[in-house]
């Protein structure tokens, strides 16, 4: 079987938005890893955001783009991860976008649940299916913050801290730009849009990631995300936010 390639007249039908800071250690291995896996499956393309790196980041994926045809690499000044996102979604040229953070583990196998689940739904979050007991009595903020979650806006979302998701670039890319600034919990944010409009749009799906990649919260980060959860169901009841039709000629 040939390698898929993608080019200005045929675009992608995956765009993997890996967001990077500082990960020199771990950014050469999870491109070359994603290519391995991709290439004989469908068009893709990979896009890195380089936020601001200054530990040798850049030289490296410079010297990448130029092995793999299918990486794009953004440079910018050191703005976050959450304007990283926002951007790569921006430039996307894929159906579909898969959110990589390089924070945990998650690998090819861990994808491919959720690619076979892709048309159904508009976005796909991976949570862990391993839970630990030894950690049972630091999940508390996690839990409490699910709660509000659902009292806010309705939603069961186990795994609404969860890095990974698979979702429809046409969709998720407006919605990005409807958030209000600053919003660092986009993941969140994009996950509670998504319920609003699409109640049966998203669907969690278990796979085995590693712990790193499933950590509870700290209480501060917790209460943030519910403070910008706040912040967005009372934007969402304002009448300048809600979604305006099209104008019909």
């Amino acid at each position: 079987m040939r390698p898929h390639s993608t080019s200005a007249s045929s675009p992608p039908e995956l765009t993997v938005l890996i967001p990077c800071h500082n990960a020199s250690q771990k950014i050469e291995a999870a491109v070359v890893d994603w290519v391995a896996a991709l290439e004989q499956v469908t068009p893709f393309e990979i896009v890195v955001i380089n936020d601001g790196s200054n530990d040798g980041s850049a030289r490296i994926l410079d010297s990448l783009r130029r092995d793999h045809p299918q990486l794009r690499v953004i440079h910018q000044l050191h703005t976050g991860e959450a304007q990283a996102i926002r951007r790569g979604y921006d430039i996307a040229r894929g159906t579909y976008v898969l959110e990589l953070p390089l924070a945990g583990s998650f690998e090819p196998r861990h994808f491919w649940p959720l690619w076979e689940r892709r048309l159904s739904y508009q976005v796909l979050v991976a949570f862990s299916d391993q839970p630990n007991a030894k950690r049972r009595l630091t999940e508390w903020p996690g839990q409490l913050l699910e709660k509000w979650l659902h009292f806010l806006f309705g939603i069961q979302l186990r795994s609404g801290l969860s890095q990974y998701r698979l979702c429809r670039t046409h969709v998720v890319g407006p919605m990005m730009k409807r958030l209000p600034l600053p919003y660092d919990s986009v993941g969140t944010g994009i996950c509670l849009l998504v319920h609003r409009e699409y109640p049966f749009g998203i669907r969690e799906v278990p796979v085995p990631l590693a712990e790193a990649a499933s950590r509870t919260p700290s209480s501060r980060r917790a209460l943030l995300i519910g403070l910008e959860a706040l912040q967005l169901w009372w934007a969402t009841r304002r009448p300048w936010f809600r979604r305006r039709k099209p104008k019909t000629a």
